[in-house]
């Protein structure tokens, strides 16, 4: 009995022993070969930033198109063509053309002169249309807000009719020279912040081709004034949005 039972628990070592071995084995075989075991996947706490809103950049709006003098009145150069060719330039001492603001200084206010100071961009013109007693000029002036309320206040403070005519605001006079250029027909009109003051003594009006010829340079400004609930009546205003509506697209 002794000596089964010793052999019972030699047999027992031995296997004990073998597990061991193999355990061992194993063990060392692994880390011959790198494996490990997997590392558990770290987790991003950081928030991934998010896009800014977009702001859509401001509209673009066309800057004010000022014509040369030889093309900010259609009607005015048209007849000073004509009147040129039937007379002869070499007979006429006038000057025409881009001009100072001497007539303006005459025949308006201190509130006009000081508009025209702050204006943003202005142009003079003259034009000679029947030999030099004949008078026609022509201020064309895009103005600040502050300065085109402040002029709108001082004209209607003044001895002026206003008017609307379509899109535009008129200012009109008529004042006595006293001497031979007899009486001065004096127009402000307003298109938006434009403001076209025509001083002459002519037979005709160039109000309208002023009106025209500066919403046909000025095709978004002249859209932007176009408005369908302005009672227009063709024998007494303006048709300032003539051009505007006929243009292609």
């Amino acid at each position: 009995m002794v000596g089964g039972g010793d052999m019972r628990l030699t047999q027992a070592q031995t296997r004990l022993r073998l597990w061991a071995g193999v355990s061992l084995f194993i063990t060392a075989t692994l880390a011959l070969s790198g494996c490990h075991p997997a590392e558990p996947e770290s987790q991003n706490t950081v928030e991934t930033p998010k896009n800014p809103p977009t702001v859509a950049p401001p509209a673009q709006v066309a800057p004010i198109v000022l014509p040369e003098c030889g093309a900010i009145n259609a009607a005015a150069s048209a007849q000073q063509a004509a009147f040129l060719a039937e007379f002869g330039e070499e007979r006429i001492t006038a000057s025409y053309g881009e001009t100072d603001r001497a007539l303006l200084t005459e025949f308006t206010g201190p509130a006009a002169l000081a508009a025209a100071d702050a204006s943003l961009q202005a142009r003079s013109c003259n034009w000679v249309i029947y030999f030099d007693s004949v008078y026609l000029y022509q201020f064309t002036a895009e103005l600040p807000d502050d300065a085109l309320e402040s002029l709108l206040a001082d004209f209607r403070g003044a001895d002026f009719t206003e008017s609307e005519r379509g899109p535009a605001t008129v200012f009109s006079r008529a004042l006595q020279t006293g001497d031979m250029r007899g009486t001065m027909d004096i127009t402000h009109t307003f298109l938006g912040n434009v403001w076209i003051a025509l001083i002459e003594n002519a037979a005709a009006s160039y109000e309208q081709s002023a009106a025209d010829t500066l919403l046909a340079a000025n095709p978004e400004l002249a859209d932007s004034l176009v408005t369908s609930c302005v009672d227009r009546d063709a024998g007494e205003v303006i048709t300032l949005v003539r051009h505007a509506s006929h243009r292609p697209r």
